[in-house]
């Protein structure tokens, strides 16, 4: 039977998903990605017992994360059931709020990503070059923030773009060799990111004509956005925030264009295209894929300044016209933030920086390491760099047709340019060398304002549910049994706890009507 009437659970929903944060956030203070030196809770008598039982401390954040998307799994049950417990967009607004607060206290967790990017703005700070020398390099083994970046980085220049290193210059000034005012501003610069999304996705899905709430739980509620841009502090919610802003302003330019050829009807939709195409480029120079979305933005323009009924060569001079614009005004920026940080367009020959590493999330790496194997098992030898610079270029020259491919759809109107940019991304990151499990929000996150068919939404769903459990506490490697052990207990632990908490009869209810279909579809046929 059901325990929890229908106007209760909403309310125990929004608990139940905030006891989830306040564990991982407890287990992270013994198997997070603490800082090697400046940890605040060693030796603390309290909190330092976290680290003393890892074992424990590990299992409580497998509890956490497996409640976590649990109650996102339920909420969203409650959403698309139309039930009005739910509440609107208001209320999703203050439950991703309860959910992410205490995680925005905690370690820097499932990443240890930020101690780079702490290395990096104290070499800039110090007058080094990030994009020339890796944090041990320019810092040495012995500095206080290359201590805490993994091996495998220490000596890889930075791969991001002018603006990000420029905050990371700014908060080095600001914090010095203070470890956790250094991560918490940088989680703060992540939260700022996290804020444009909560703005930006709502209005992106009413341009599309999807329900705002749905797509505010598919896209920014998800347990990804709290474990990897709240939690792991990553710069990619700085870029995914920018990114959308951007969009969503040129957008609003395109949809105010007049069709007539007086200036002054045109100057106001002008500076919101262009100002929206300022920060799109504004987002590339954090993550240069975001670039991306400037392509798609454009050919909208062009749509709309040249329709499906105007001649050929009109409209291929409004798609010349409209690139030539946003290519001068990327450009501008793209140089203008390159000076201010000091080293022109030296940046852009780090950028492959991120494919060091080789995981089996990427099929091109994947094939090649296969192949690879193979031939060594046959006694042809193994050939795994050669087969991955060969898959690596296939894959980039069909990940190029594809996106070719969907702007065109996109000029002729058949695809909406945010549903362009969520596949796009979807590609590209299919596509990469190294996928790493944060790398899915650049396509998610657009595509929860586009998706509308209930097929489409049910795999982001399981998506997301498989990713939110690829990822060890500490951002570093694991033994993969360990790692499953955690994943089980944690599931298991939360369906029982969700079972005495809101019943099971309501818990199990999507499995019964799923079995119940398939016995109808049997005896039917």
């Amino acid at each position: 039977m059901s325990f929890v009437s229908g106007s209760d659970r909403f309310a125990l929903i929004r608990r139940f998903g905030a006891t989830g944060s306040i564990l991982i956030a407890l287990g992270g203070l013994g198997v997070g990605a603490q800082p090697v030196l400046q940890d605040p809770v060693r030796g603390v008598r309290l909190f330092g017992l976290f680290e003393r039982t890892l074992a424990a401390s590990a299992t409580m954040v497998f509890v956490g994360l497996a409640i976590l998307v649990l109650a996102w799994l339920l909420l969203g049950r409650l959403l698309l059931q139309g039930s009005a417990a739910a509440g609107g967009l208001g209320v999703l607004r203050k439950v991703s709020v309860l959910w992410a607060a205490p995680l925005v206290l905690a370690p820097p967790m499932f990443s240890q990503d930020v101690y780079s990017y702490l290395a990096h703005g104290m070499a800039a700070k110090r007058g080094l070059d990030p994009y020339r020398f890796g944090p041990a390099d320019a810092l040495g083994h012995t500095d206080v923030f290359v201590r805490s970046v993994p091996t495998i980085w220490q000596n890889t220049p930075s791969p991001y773009g002018p603006l990000f290193l420029i905050i990371s210059r700014f908060i080095a000034e600001l914090t010095g060799y203070h470890v956790v005012a250094a991560v918490l501003a940088h989680r703060m610069v992540a939260l700022l990111g996290v804020a444009m999304i909560l703005w930006a996705l709502p209005r992106l899905a009413r341009r599309c004509g999807v329900d705002e709430a749905k797509s505010f739980w598919l896209g920014a509620l998800n347990p990804l956005v709290f474990l990897h841009l709240v939690s792991g502090s990553h710069n990619d919610s700085l870029m995914i925030g920018l990114m959308l802003v951007g969009v969503e302003l040129s957008l609003r330019g395109v949809a105010d264009w007049p069709q007539g050829r007086a200036w002054p009807d045109r100057s106001r939709a002008v500076l919101e295209v262009l100002g929206g195409a300022v920060v799109i480029t504004s987002a590339a120079m954090v993550k240069l894929p975001a670039e991306l979305a400037l392509g798609f933005v454009g050919v909208q323009l062009a749509a709309k300044a040249a329709p499906t009924g105007e001649s050929l060569p009109k409209r291929a001079l409004a798609v010349g016209a409209v690139g030539g614009a946003f290519g001068f005004v990327s450009l501008a920026v793209t140089l203008l933030l390159s000076q201010a940080a000091g080293y022109r367009l030296e940046w852009t020959h780090t950028l492959g920086a991120a494919a060091k590493t080789l995981n089996w999330l990427s099929p091109p790496t994947v094939v090649a390491r296969l192949t690879g194997y193979l031939g060594e098992f046959v006694g042809l030898g193994n050939h795994t760099p050669s087969v991955i610079a060969v898959t690596w270029t296939l894959t980039t020259i069909a990940a190029g047709c594809a996106v070719g491919w969907l702007m065109l759809k996109t000029l002729q109107g058949r695809i909406h340019p945010i549903g362009g940019i969520g596949v796009a991304f979807t590609i590209v990151v299919a596509l990469l060398p190294t996928i790493h499990t944060w790398y899915a929000l650049w396509a998610l996150v657009p595509l929860s304002a586009w998706v509308t068919r209930a097929e489409h939404r049910k795999a982001l769903v399981v998506i997301i549910t498989v990713l939110s459990f690829m990822a060890y506490p500490s951002g570093g490697f694991s033994l993969p049994f360990i790692l499953l052990f955690g994943q089980t207990t944690g599931i298991a632990a939360a369906i029982a706890l969700g079972g005495l908490v809101f019943g099971w009869k309501w818990l199990t209810a999507p499995w019964s009507e799923c079995v119940k279909k398939a016995e109808r579809r049997i005896e039917t046929s």
